[in-house]
């Protein structure tokens, strides 16, 4: 199959370009870029080209020699959200061909939730002959499934990137509801990974917990029990569902500040959880050892009394597992997706600065046969107070 898909690739690797070279100021060292580039599939040619586009929308600024070699990369890589837009940016500039933008569309819909054939059709105009070479595509490049449905007797486009819990789950529910209600709600919640539950339509969510179909995991505090709901992102590996479950559960206690405070509400979650990620703590709360307490179960972070009378601290425990989930927490609540970091990224980029990357530990088997065990607030701190060694008499 002959197809143009040099936009795409072209903005790939100036993603992964960028995640490569984020926390460094300055390359000296160009050959040292170009063997890190190279662990990740990114070659000489493609690696300048990546960084030429960069330095157009002031990511990068490239000192050259005679003959126009690259000698030293000035970096200045934005945050997350803002690194998007320049990346969209060189896509739009690379001048993709239409059924390369095509393409995208469809993934971008099959990510959020399975769609009909027949819909795809008519909300991009696709001829029809076409979308099987784009679904044959995907499917030879593992970014697109499909099936037949029976009831309905048309073809069901999916992403298996993005399900990560439990395809058949999520394509069940979408038999149950209407293929516009499902789509609009999950482009709703990947806008706001963790959204209240309560702002969804209650029979989609009761359908989804039922069948297990998202993952909606609930946060008690001192206005009682929240649930918040997650879409799909890009699949993790099994030895790293356990960073992704503690990201999740980053996103949903913040999410609980934000919108079920009893006493301050948090304003900004992005830049609370960039804060925690640069302080390694948060600030001294009255409601912290109650709303945060699942952090502490999953092994995220200590609950320590303050020196203020009745307000805790939540202080991270920085093992490289936590600071990877703390990572993606950041990426979920910026762009409600993962960046584009695969341990080999994370591996060579590493090797730009002499680090050393330990691969996240194995999912916990307690992990997923915990029980839940409901406690009063009054418990809830006398069970905190165990855990860090206070005396019975003092908690």
């Amino acid at each position: 199959m002959n197809v143009n898909f040099k936009a795409t690739r072209l903005v790939g690797a100036a993603a992964q370009v960028c995640v490569l070279v984020k926390d460094l100021e300055v390359i000296n060292d160009y050959a040292r870029l170009e063997a890190a580039a190279g662990e990740i599939g990114i070659d000489d040619t493609l690696l300048e080209r990546a960084l030429k586009q960069l330095e157009q929308v002031s990511y990068v600024r490239l000192k050259t020699a005679e003959g126009g070699r690259i000698t030293r990369v000035q970096v200045s890589v934005p945050l997350l959200s803002s690194t998007y837009d320049g990346l969209g940016a060189i896509w739009e500039s690379a001048k993709p061909s239409d059924f390369e933008t095509k393409s995208m569309a469809v993934l971008d819909d099959a990510c959020l939730s399975p769609l009909g054939a027949h819909s795809l059709v008519e909300r991009y105009d696709i001829p029809e002959t076409e979308l099987p070479r784009i679904v044959e595509l995907g499917q030879n490049l593992g970014y697109l499934g499909s099936f037949d449905h029976s009831p309905s007797g048309q073809k069901i486009i999916y992403s298996p990137l993005h399900f990560d819990e439990h395809p058949q789950k999520l394509i069940e529910l979408a038999a149950r509801h209407p293929a516009v209600v499902l789509s609009e709600a999950l482009s709703g919640v990947r806008n706001e990974q963790g959204m209240p539950a309560d702002r969804l339509d209650q029979r989609l969510v009761g359908d989804a917990i039922a069948l297990g179909a998202l993952y909606i995991p609930a946060v008690e505090s001192m206005a009682g029990e929240h649930r918040f709901v997650f879409a799909p992102i890009k699949a993790y590996l099994p030895e790293q569902k356990t960073v992704l479950e503690k990201a999740r559960a980053i996103v949903a206690c913040v999410r609980y500040g934000q919108h079920y405070g009893t006493i301050t509400a948090i304003r900004d979650p992005v830049a609370l959880l960039y804060a925690l990620k640069l302080r390694g703590r948060l600030s001294p709360h009255s409601e912290a050892v109650y709303q945060y307490r699942v952090l502490r179960d999953l092994g995220i972070a200590d609950i320590r009394p303050s020196s203020i009378k009745g307000r805790y601290e939540v202080v991270i425990r920085k093992t490289p597992e936590n600071v990877e989930a703390l990572d993606l927490a950041i990426s979920l609540a910026t762009l409600g997706e993962a960046a584009p970091t695969t341990s080999r990224v994370r591996a060579a980029a590493a090797s730009l600065t002499d680090g050393l990357y330990k691969p996240a530990v194995l999912l916990r088997a307690d992990l997923v046969t915990r029980r839940k065990i409901r406690y009063s607030n009054e418990l809830a701190v006398k069970v905190n107070s165990m855990i860090i060694g206070i005396p019975e008499e003092m908690a």
